[in-house]
Order: C-alpha cells, then structure tokens, then sequence
C-alpha cells in the first residue's frame, strides 16, 4: 500500500479524496472542498492517500503536524473498502511512520458507533481524556461540537491538554487565544 500528498497537482486524486470526505462526516465535521483545497498548500498539512491496485483512493490520513504532536484531522475509508480491516492498516502504518505523539478528537462515547470508534482507537494505543473540549465549528452557521480528546501518549495533563488544544485552535481551526 503507498500513500502521498500530491493531491494538490491531481484533479482526479482531490476527486476521489472528496468524495470519500463528503460520503464520511456530515458537512458539519469537515471544512468546505474549497477550504481544503486550499490548506493542501499549507506545510503544516498533509494528506496521506492510500490505494488499491487499479490506483483507486481506498482511504486517506489528513493531519497537521503541531510542534510536538501529529493531530489527526480526518481519517476515512471509501465504502468501498470498508469492512475489510483496511482501517487498522492504514491507521497502524501511520502511526508507525510517526515519530511524534499523535492526538485526535472523537465524538464522546454515548452512543454505538462512538463507542466502537474510542474502542478502536484504544486498540491502537490511544487513551481518551477526561477533559473538556469542543471543536470549533468549520462553518459559521454552526456551533463547536463538544468532543473528547484522545492521544498515544499515556500521560496526559490538564495543562499540557490546554497548551496543545491552544496550538489546534490557532493552527488547524485558525483562532488565536
């Protein structure tokens, strides 16, 4: 399986990408196509894109490195791919390639499907955090959503949560404190 961010010179590749963003997170959990076009242009961005053998985008990794964590912002798998254990695949080769800590946010587990996304993330070693956190909306018609935060690192203090939800705010969400 390989993976690049050369989405930005490839019409096609941003296609397939988006069409595997809108057919996963609801126009609230995702920044308009324009928006993402745009920050592929970002050094801090990149978008991991894996593929099948007929170069099809099976799945994608976007994320933003931070100054000492690698925050993932989307990950999905096309659905036509799902249900095959590509998700533990892509998900493992990235954090094998990482050689920061990485965090991530997650709907809080209330529900079926958010319990059995926090599980499959603890199996890949990430803890979920008690502390509150809400993800500033990506529309301005919208509101933060309130999520929880997950992170590789087993260790994880209150304060060392507000300085990295700061750094993700002004970075990923371009709000300065």
């Amino acid at each position: 399986m390989n993976y690049t961010n050369i989405l930005n010179n490839s019409p096609e590749l941003f296609e397939q990408f988006w069409n595997i963003m809108v057919e996963s997170f609801p126009e609230t959990e995702r920044k308009s196509r324009e928006d993402y076009y745009s920050q592929l242009y970002n050094a801090s961005f990149a978008i991991n894109l894996f593929f099948n053998e007929d170069n099809d985008v099976k799945g994608f990794m976007a994320w933003w490195k931070l100054k000492q964590h690698r925050f993932v912002e989307h990950f999905a798998v096309s659905s036509k791919f799902r249900n095959q254990g590509l998700g533990n695949i892509i998900f493992k080769e990235f954090l094998n390639e990482s050689t920061l800590p990485v965090v991530l946010e997650v709907e809080p587990p209330v529900d079926e499907m958010a319990i059995r996304r926090v599980g499959f993330y603890e199996r890949m070693g990430f803890k979920l955090h008690p502390f509150k956190y809400f993800q500033p909306p990506y529309h301005k018609e919208h509101s933060p959503l309130s999520l929880k935060v997950m992170t590789n690192t087993p260790e994880f203090t209150q304060e060392q949560f507000i300085k990295l939800k700061d750094e993700i705010y002004e970075v990923v969400y371009g709000i300065d404190k």
